[in-house]
């Protein structure tokens, strides 16, 4: 059996939980992998690659990704995140703009700190992703 599976990811499962799930039900042997990870707390598309196709996973795990986020403003976590007892409130007034101007303060953060991955290098060659 050889192929791409699309498997909408549940929230509160880890991307090999759902790589398990399939492989219990393929013959035994059958070479699986999934083509990418998502979060625990995050839902959405986990593309799988089963038999030959686990060949093609260079070619689906370098491709851009999107994502779409929902998040709730002035509420305080003991965890920082969703998954945490909420310990405070606060009130909350921000403008689209504000939102926007965030979002690309952080786009640009992103973009500082992976700059130096990408121009790792050892011995005077570039280092690739996989090499590291």
């Amino acid at each position: 059996m050889d192929g791409f599976l699309v498997l909408n990811k549940p929230l509160g499962k880890t991307s090999s939980d759902c790589v398990v799930f399939v492989r219990k039900r393929l013959p035994r042997g059958t070479a699986i992998g999934h083509g990418g990870t998502l979060d625990p707390m995050a839902s959405g598309v986990l593309p799988v690659c089963v038999g030959a196709a686990t060949r093609l996973f260079d070619y689906i795990i370098d491709k851009q990704k999107t994502y779409v986020a929902e998040l709730q403003l002035g509420v305080v976590t003991d965890t920082q995140d969703a998954t945490g007892a909420v310990v405070e409130t606060r009130s909350v007034n921000v403008t689209e703009a504000d939102v926007r101007a965030a979002e690309e303060a952080m786009r640009a953060q992103a973009e500082r700190a992976s700059a130096p991955a990408r121009d790792a290098e050892h011995r005077g060659a570039a280092l690739r992703a996989e090499d590291a």
